[in-house]
């Protein structure tokens, strides 16, 4: 659907307009203005002796030519100004850094408005204010010159509040949340949490302001049970309910007159959606009256600082680095390199970062549950023929049956914000109407980077990834492959971004995903345990037959390129999986385990927009999505010197390979 809502892109646009830009201030002001509350839940990088730790000269989207000339771009680090960014940035709204950019020089437009452009100008746009898309226009740029884009995503895994949040259990205020994204929800219990995110406050004139809002002290908190109240936690694992057990507390109740507990959820008032005192904290907050509130839109948000870790401090620990990494890293490679004068001058292209919503909420998989309407027809087919039973149920299950609604919104990859941004520019530039073949020619000489976070290996887990193919901290970026396109990458993107490192003396890596195989190897276990609940079979010996003959690699391979005549890469064998599905690049590669699923990128979603090229990279970490990630320092300096590097010298490089012609 979304390839659809970009149809239109195929037709010429009408000519927009001039219109006045917001001028750029006059100097750049700090990124962001460190509180120097002597709290150390606070201090995020701060060390012992209350100093920051000074990684970094410069603020975060300031270009590292205003530091000093003395220090060689190898030897300077953004990690310190990543923190700030981190600790500033709870929700997508903060991470659009909308008023660094305009600090930077960048020039603020509106998508509402018409838009006057020229060569060498910098520029940006937000949507939602959750997405962003910022660019530089080369000098000597012209019609038919490519777009040389970074694409990242502003959101994470978080918990956010319902439209009517306010419950009230056991002598307790209550906060009411719903999950977003897959993030590990046990993570969240026993943390200091508070909220953040956005505001529209209704003014004395009757006009509404947008506003957003942190608070910054802990103001919640979801309670684990005592293990004397739950004595085989450990040995049956955690397993809350995500509804009835992931409810963070917010106050003691006031008035509570019954010691008997509460089961059923109410307001303060049953005309309030939320908690009076929960909404007295937010007008205390923004200085504004508490009925003044028109609406919220808030997430729950860990309060812990993000910081340096480790014995020699190599480790980044914090929240929301997948994927506030990649966009942060992204937007500052984009800053430094259009900032002196002589960065544009020789410059072609347009350089361009491209920063989205609601991708985390493409963390889906095939879900095999059968819809309604075919549930009879399987309890017949299964009775008759375990295969038939089988073949029906995948054949059904095959199909994301309404499941899948990440990137396809207003703010996320699947809306046409960059590709209308990038026509809007052509059309701006070309002082006339320009036909399809000028557009069509900028894409085909356009080419993406898919920045999302990678997944390192595990020392505790080693045995998650194929021995001989796994991503490692410290070691740079990780190129993704994916021979169903999960991924984007293709020999000639990976190739082309690949050369960019080489030129400058960079590491990377390789790391490649079976696709939708995978994902359904994955779920065979499921599979089985659903039919084993119909009971269709009679004896525990003939399920646990069937079971292990459907896991076996040998089964699989016939079951699914005989029976159901699957050719989405399915019929080939285990062995030969491997020796086709990974490529054979130079530098290390990496697998995913045949027997284990990985998620997808905004890479295809874009790639397949207007048919950009397209690769797909990522920092390794460890801990994606828990409410505390790692990273690696040095790998956070070398994804922003490659993002420089691509920017500066991706023209160059991309002249030299010819591939249709």
């Amino acid at each position: 659907m979304a390839a659809i809502a970009r149809l239109h892109l195929l037709h010429p646009s009408p000519l927009p307009k001039p219109s006045a830009i917001l001028s750029k201030f006059s100097r750049p002001s700090p990124f962001f203005n460190t509180n120097n509350d002597s709290n150390p839940r606070h201090n995020g990088g701060r060390s012992s002796s209350g100093g920051y730790r000074k990684l970094s000269t410069t603020s975060p989207l300031r270009s590292n030519s205003e530091s000093s000339s003395s220090s060689t771009e190898s030897s300077q680090s953004v990690v310190g100004d990543l923190l700030d960014y981190l600790n500033e940035s709870w929700t997508q709204f903060h991470a659009t850094a909308k008023r660094q950019l305009v600090a930077a020089g960048f020039h603020l437009l509106s998508e509402n408005e018409e838009w006057k452009l020229k060569p060498g100008g910098r520029y940006f746009f937000t949507r939602n204010m959750s997405s962003l898309v910022a660019f530089a226009i080369g000098e000597k740029y012209s019609i038919g010159s490519g777009f040389h884009v970074i694409a990242a995503h502003t959101d994470s895994p978080c918990l956010k509040l319902k439209p009517k949040s306010a419950s009230s259990k056991s002598g307790y205020l209550m906060v009411k949340v719903q999950t977003y994204g897959g993030g590990l929800w046990h993570t969240w219990f026993d943390r200091d949490l508070s909220l953040a995110g956005r505001v529209i406050v209704r003014a004395d004139d009757g006009s509404f302001s947008h506003k957003l809002v942190k608070i910054k002290r802990p103001l919640l908190r979801v309670p684990t049970l005592a293990i004397h109240l739950d004595r085989t936690v450990n040995t049956d694992g955690f397993k809350p309910n995500l509804e009835t057990h992931l409810i963070p507390l917010l106050a003691m109740q006031a008035d509570k007159t019954s010691s008997e507990p509460d089961d059923k959820a109410i307001a303060s008032s049953s005309e309030d959606a939320h908690h009076q005192l929960l909404m007295q904290i937010l007008s205390d907050e923004l200085g504004c009256k508490v009925q003044d509130i028109a609406s919220i839109e808030l997430n729950v948000c860990d309060t812990q600082s993000s910081c340096l870790g480790g014995a020699n401090d190599e480790f980044i620990f914090s929240g929301r680095l997948d994927n506030l990494a990649s966009s942060f890293c992204a937007l500052r490679a984009l800053v430094d390199a259009c900032a002196s004068p002589e960065g544009l001058a020789d410059e072609h292209a347009i350089l361009m970062v491209a920063l989205f919503d609601n991708e985390e909420d493409n963390c889906f998989s095939y879900s095999f549950l059968l819809p309604s309407p075919f549930e009879e027809l399987y309890l017949m087919s299964v009775r008759v023929s375990l295969r038939t039973g089988i073949l029906l149920y995948c054949l059904v299950g095959m199909f994301p049956y309404g499941k899948q609604v990440g990137s396809d919104s207003y703010q996320g990859a699947g809306a046409p914000t960059m590709f209308e941004a990038m026509r809007r520019i052509i059309a701006c530039l070309g002082q006339q109407s320009v036909g399809e073949c000028g557009f069509a020619r900028a894409i085909r000489h356009s080419f993406l980077v898919s920045a999302d976070m990678a997944h390192g290996v595990h020392p505790n887990f080693a045995d998650k990834h194929e021995e001989n193919h796994r991503p490692v901290l410290q070691k740079g970026l990780v190129i993704k492959h994916n021979a169903n396109q999960r991924y984007a990458t293709s020999g000639v993107t990976s190739f082309l971004f690949k050369e960019v490192a080489k030129i400058h003396n960079l590491p990377i890596q390789h790391h490649t995903l079976l696709g939708l195989k995978v994902v359904i190897a994955n779920s065979l276990t499921q599979i089985l345990d659903v039919l084993v609940a119909y009971n269709p079979w009679p004896w525990p010996m003939a399920q646990a037959h069937y079971k292990a003959k459907l896991m076996t690699p040998r089964w699989f391979h016939w079951y699914h390129s005989e029976d159901f005549g699957l050719t989405l890469g399915l019929s080939v064998s285990w062995t030969l999986g491997k020796l086709c599905f990974s490529l054979s690049l130079s530098g290390q590669e990496f697998v995913v385990r045949n027997d284990m699923g990985c998620g997808s990128t905004i890479g295809p979603i874009l790639a397949s927009g207007v048919g950009i090229r397209t690769v797909d990279c990522g920092i390794p970490q460890l801990s994606m999505h828990s409410v505390r990630e790692i990273c690696a320092k040095d790998d956070v300096d070398i994804a922003y010197r490659h993002f420089k590097a691509f920017y500066k010298t991706f023209s160059s490089i991309d002249k030299k390979l010819n591939v249709d012609f």
